[in-house]
């Protein structure tokens, strides 16, 4: 679909859609045709999506309910049918987290978003994709839809698109920010810190 449409799905101005598409920051992959038209390839909305969080060990579960929050309100701000969704304590070495197999394993599930690559794996999900892809399926990471190294900045754009989506454009810049002031007054650590891999309980959501 064009980019236009795309924008107006999702209750967003063109001029910003096109501004995220220039900067790299557009959610979903694009291209430009020689005509200048820019394309949104909007499979994953069409699908179910599947949301996979991890940390490494039992000490960390906090950042985990918190991985797995902003894995949701990315879902919902694109408007996707989430199916079904996992939260594991597992070494990223682990072959055997059944919250990963139980995504992969559910064929209803065409898109898996996850925060990170190495959520998934220590040396990324490139083989993974593509043999995903093969089935037309795929892996879709938010620090590959989101750039910068502001982590606080990439999520305030989600919290934005997804205040567009519920309250309308007028004022949702400001309805994130006040989230971001409330996250940051409790103390929620928007960052993502990352700790040895250590082989613990794992629990599965």
């Amino acid at each position: 679909m064009k980019l236009s449409v795309w924008a107006h799905q999702r209750g967003i101005c063109y001029q910003t859609a096109w501004r995220m598409w220039k900067t790299g920051k557009l959610p979903v992959p694009a291209c430009q045709l020689p005509s200048g038209t820019i394309v949104v390839d909007d499979v994953p909305a069409a699908g179910g999506v599947g949301l996979y969080a991890r940390v490494s060990t039992v000490a960390e579960k906090d950042r985990l309910d918190r991985q797995m929050r902003r894995l949701e309100v990315y879902a919902a701000s694109m408007g996707w049918s989430v199916v079904d969704k996992a939260a594991e304590i597992a070494s990223v070495t682990n072959e055997n987290r059944r919250g990963l197999q139980k995504l992969l394993k559910n064929r209803q599930i065409r898109t898996i978003v996850v925060e990170t690559p190495d959520r998934i794996s220590p040396s990324g999900i490139g083989y993974l994709d593509l043999a995903l892809q093969s089935d037309s399926r795929r892996i879709i990471t938010l620090d590959d839809r989101f750039s910068t190294k502001d982590d606080e900045e990439s999520l305030e754009e989600i919290l934005d698109m997804y205040c567009a989506r519920l309250y309308g454009k007028k004022g949702s810049s400001a309805k994130a920010k006040a989230v971001i002031a409330y996250m940051r007054e409790k103390g929620e650590d928007l960052g993502r810190e990352e700790k040895p891999e250590a082989d613990e309980e794992e629990i599965v959501f």
